[in-house]
């Protein structure tokens, strides 16, 4: 089943530039080769760490958003741990709320199984706390 995904990867900021470009093809060809579609691929350059990660201060953040099946995440988390220039990686799927840019509601998120009464008293709640 496709779905939709977003990763952050963050660099060390001491790589040259051609190892920085294999490092992208190669995630690119990860989420490609399997049939997923690269929706967004940004680099957002060097960054201040909020701590040192094997004593750097800095890296080089890469955020790329895409759709694909579930087996290539493992290939994609994989490839994060053996490369050597990739000093912290994130790989998340984005939820239906997000993907919709529709902000829910508590009430609208509780499963139906849930009697309304519990919803309309958890609504009253929010109502007297706002």
């Amino acid at each position: 089943m496709i779905r939709d995904y977003e990763t952050v990867f963050v660099c060390s900021p001491d790589l040259p530039n051609e190892k920085l470009t294999d490092l992208k093809e190669k995630v690119k060809s990860i989420i490609t080769k399997s049939g997923g579609e690269i929706r967004t691929f940004d680099e957002w350059g060097k960054k201040k760490l909020a701590y040192p990660i094997s004593g750097k201060k800095e890296g080089i953040y890469f955020y790329v958003d895409f759709l694909a099946e579930g087996k290539i995440i493992k290939e994609l988390e994989n490839f994060y741990l053996i490369s050597e220039g990739i000093i912290r990686h994130l790989t998340v799927k984005k939820n239906k709320a997000t993907t919709k840019n529709k902000k829910e509601t508590p009430s609208e998120q509780m499963p139906e199984s849930e009697p309304k009464a519990e919803r309309n008293l958890e609504n009253a709640t929010e109502n007297k706390i706002a």
